[in-house]
C-alpha cells in the first residue's frame, strides 16, 4: 500500500513579498492541539452532510468523506491526487473504504504544512500499520490476534499456547468476578474480549466490557470477528475520557502506554475511573535505565520502530515509568520482567513473516526489521514488564515518637 503526501517546493529562496502564504501554513501548523479540540475524529477542517441537525458532528462529517469518495466512482488500482490533503481525514477514510481499493491503495497528497505532513504520518499512516494490511497480521499472529508477548513454561511450546497462558495471566491479575465491569484501552483486534468470552468462570454471561481502539479496521475486525455488539470508543483514549462510564473493576493496558502522548495526565484520567478495589494491568517495553532512554532515544533505530512503524510511539525507561506511577498515585502490587518470553514471540513472529510473498505483503520486510531492532535490545537497553497496579493507599500518620526529638515521624 503506497501513500505519499508532498510539500510544494517554493519558486525561489528569496523572502516572499507578501506574507500571507506564511501565515496561512501557520494557522494550520501552529497548533495541533487547538483543531485536535475541536474538530471530529478524522480532523475534516470544513462542511458535513447531515440528514438532520440532531445528528452528531462525526456523523455527518463521515458521510461527507464518503459524498467525496463516491463522487470519483474510485475502483480497485485507482490513483488518488489530494491536494491540500490537510490533516489527512480523506486518506483515512480512503483506507477505511476497502470496497474501494484491494488493499494496494495509489494515493499522493500535496501539502504546504510540514506540521501537517508529519501529523499525517504519525496519526493516519501509524493507523495504517495497523489497519491496512488485515491479511498480515492474520498471517503471523495466533488466532487470538494478540500483537505483543506471550508466557512459555518451554521454548517448546507453540506460539498458541504461551499467547493463552498470557491472556489468562491478564484477566488472573485483574481478579474479575461476575458483574465487574472492564475497560480494555487500546484492544487491538480483541485477544482480550475474545478469551474473556471464554472464561466463563469470570462472568455469568452478562458481560460489561468497554473498548477504546483509534482504528476503525480494528473496531470492524473485532465486531465482525469477535462481538458483534461490542461497544468500542472510537479515538485514542486522551480524546474519548469523557465518554468512559466508570468506575470500572479492571482496566487493561496491553501494549498501549507507549502509544498515550501524556502518560502521567492519561493515566492519572483512568486511575480516577477505578472503582474500589479495581485494578490496572499492564504489558509494556522500557529501556533498562534512564541513562540508556537518553542514549537512544535519538537513534535512527528508536525512530525507525516509534515513527515510521508505530506512527507514534515513545518508549520511556523504566525509572521514568515508576515516577509517573508515583505521581498518578499508583503502585505496583505485582511485576514480572517477560522480555525473555517477547524475544521468542518475535522469533516466532519472524520466521512467520519471512514466509510471506513480499509482492502480495509490502509492509512484512519493514516489520521484520523493526523486530530486528527490539531482538538486539532486550536485556542491553530494553525490557517488557507485566505490572499489576493499584491505588496508592492512604498514608499512615506517624504513631511513634522520632528518637531524640519526642515528635511523631510526620
Amino acid at each position: 500500500m503506497s501513500a505519499e503526501v508532498q510539500s510544494p517546493v517554493a519558486p525561489s529562496a528569496a523572502a516572499p513579498e507578501a506574507d500571507s502564504e506564511h501565515e496561512t501554513v501557520s494557522h494550520y501548523s501552529s497548533e495541533v492541539a487547538l483543531f485536535e479540540g475541536f474538530l471530529d475524529p478524522y480532523m475534516k477542517y470544513s462542511s458535513g452532510d447531515f440528514e438532520t441537525w440532531e445528528e452528531p458532528l462525526d456523523v455527518g462529517i463521515l458521510r461527507m468523506l464518503d459524498r467525496h469518495l463516491d463522487g470519483a466512482r474510485l475502483a480497485p488500482g485507482a490513483r488518488v491526487l489530494d491536494v491540500g490533503n490537510g490533516w489527512g481525514c480523506l486518506l483515512k477514510r480512503l483506507r477505511e473504504r476497502t470496497d474501494l481499493h484491494d488493499g494496494e491503495l495509489d494515493y499522493t497528497g500535496v501539502n504546504p504544512s510540514a506540521v501537517q505532513i508529519d501529523y499525517i504520518r504519525r496519526e493516519v499512516e501509524a493507523e495504517a500499520r495497523y489497519s491496512s494490511e488485515v491479511a498480515l497480521f492474520e498471517g503471523f499472529l495466533d488466532p487470538y490476534m494478540k500483537y505483543s508477548s506471550g508466557d512459555f513454561e518451554t521454548w517448546e511450546e507453540p506460539l498458541d499456547v504461551g499467547i493463552l497462558r498470557m491472556l489468562d495471566r491478564h484477566l488472573d491479575g485483574a481478579r474479575l468476578a461476575p458483574g465487574a465491569r472492564v475497560l480494555d484501552v487500546g484492544n487491538g483486534w480483541g485477544c482480550l474480549l475474545k478469551r474473556l468470552r471464554e472464561r466463563t468462570d469470570l462472568h455469568d454471561g452478562e458481560l460489561d466490557y468497554t473498548g477504546v481502539n483509534p482504528s476503525a479496521v480494528q473496531i470492524d475486525y473485532i465486531r465482525r470477528e469477535v462481538e458483534a455488539e461490542a461497544r468500542i470508543l472510537h479515538g485514542p483514549v486522551e480524546d474519548v475520557m469523557d465518554q468512559l462510564e466508570g468506575p470500572y473493576d479492571a482496566i487493561f493496558l496491553v501494549g498501549s502506554l507507549c502509544h498515550f502522548k501524556d502518560k502521567l495526565a492519561t493515566l492519572r484520567g483512568l486511575a480516577a475511573h477505578l472503582a474500589p478495589g479495581g485494578r490496572i494491568v499492564m504489558e509494556d517495553t522500557f529501556f533498562l535505565s534512564e541513562q540508556l532512554y537518553q542514549a537512544h532515544k535519538a537513534r535512527t533505530e528508536t525512530k525507525f520502530v516509534q515513527e515510521k512503524i508505530f506512527g507514534y510511539a515513545h518508549v520511556t525507561s523504566l525509572a521514568a515509568h515508576m515516577d509517573i506511577l508515583r505521581a498518578a498515585k499508583l503502585r505496583v502490587r505485582h511485576a514480572w520482567d517477560n522480555s525473555e518470553h517477547y524475544a521468542h514471540v518475535i522469533d516466532v513472529w519472524t520466521e512467520r513473516l519471512q514466509e510471506m510473498d513480499p509482492a502480495r505483503f509490502q509492509l512484512a520486510p519493514a516489520f521484520i526489521a523493526y523486530m530486528d531492532v527490539f531482538q538486539r535490545g532486550w536485556g542491553y537497553t530494553i525490557c517488557n514488564w507485566w505490572m499489576v497496579l493499584e491505588p496508592l493507599p492512604q498514608r499512615r500518620k506517624g504513631k511513634v515518637a522520632i528518637p531524640g526529638t519526642g515528635a511523631p515521624e510526620a
